[in-house]
């Protein structure tokens, strides 16, 4: 056996090891406060799901719309169940990728100005 023993630690000289934690940042970059409000805008313009819905629509309608259109261009063009569908399919596509493109561009209008907003917020000087 060995005949050292260990000391037991006090807890005043826990205490006096205190640990150092720093903050790095870069002078120059400038940071906006936010408010929980405008955070939650900011993300939920992220995502884009009118814009992804827009373009789902005009990639299904165009081409539908181009079907028919080349239907109606048979010499011995009669209406037919085709026609009828790419016109209809193409119709509520386009109208819906319409919609989708105005919300898209409504959306896209309030991020930018929740952003100018944030920007124009007054600045306060740090340390």
């Amino acid at each position: 056996m060995n005949d050292q023993t260990v000391a037991p630690i006090e807890p005043s000289e826990t205490t006096s090891l205190k640990t150092e934690s720093y903050l790095h940042f870069n002078p120059e970059r400038i940071d906006f406060a936010l408010s929980e409000y405008e955070f939650d805008q900011l993300i939920e313009g992220g995502f884009g799901k009118y814009k992804d819905f827009c373009l789902v629509c005009i990639g299904l309608g165009v081409p539908c719309a181009i079907n028919a259109f080349i239907e109606t261009r048979k010499v011995n063009y009669a209406s037919s169940l085709e026609f009828t569908i790419n016109f209809v399919v193409a119709t509520v596509t386009l109208l819906i990728g319409a919609f989708s493109a105005f919300q898209w561009y409504r959306d896209s209008k309030r991020r930018k100005t929740l952003e100018r907003k944030v920007r124009d917020k007054p600045k306060v000087k740090l340390g």
